[in-house]
């Protein structure tokens, strides 16, 4: 069985969800075509996550994209974030509740007005009420 639908419609994008079977898939998109992240659920069951992780990012150091991949084994408020090396929010990737299983999120070494971010150390940061983990990666360009 598939299903589509549109969770979230904004003035700068649309937040999809399709449904194959078990499996989920949540997808964001930009109108402009200068952004595109996408935060995908695997097809596994939630009760094969054996714990929650924060995976390093991969490629590291990145020119323009990089994959974030993290694990939650129970519903809960997420919250992920880039840092610059001096501390500063550089973009907020996801702060929502979410749902047991494996995630992939792909960012494209922008801020969250849009702007192409400078060279340097950045740090992910994974947060739920229970688990808090950071990943450090260099972005090159």
């Amino acid at each position: 069985m598939l299903s589509i639908s549109i969770n979230r419609l904004y003035a700068h994008g649309v937040a999809t969800h399709i449904a194959v079977g078990r499996a989920t898939y949540s997808v964001w998109y930009n109108y402009d075509r200068a952004f595109y992240d996408s935060l995908t659920k695997t097809p596994a069951n939630a009760r094969e996550v054996v714990n929650k992780m924060l995976y390093p990012p991969k490629p590291n150091p990145l020119r323009t994209n990089t994959a974030i991949r993290f694990s939650l084994t129970a519903p809960s408020k997420v919250d992920l974030k880039v840092f610059n090396a001096s501390g500063r929010l550089v973009k907020t990737l996801v702060n929502e509740f979410i749902r047991p299983g494996v995630y992939n999120l792909i960012w494209n070494g922008k801020d969250d007005e849009e702007r192409t971010v400078s060279n340097g150390i950045y740090f992910i940061q994974l947060k739920t009420k229970e688990y808090d983990a950071t990943q450090k990666m260099v972005l090159v360009r």
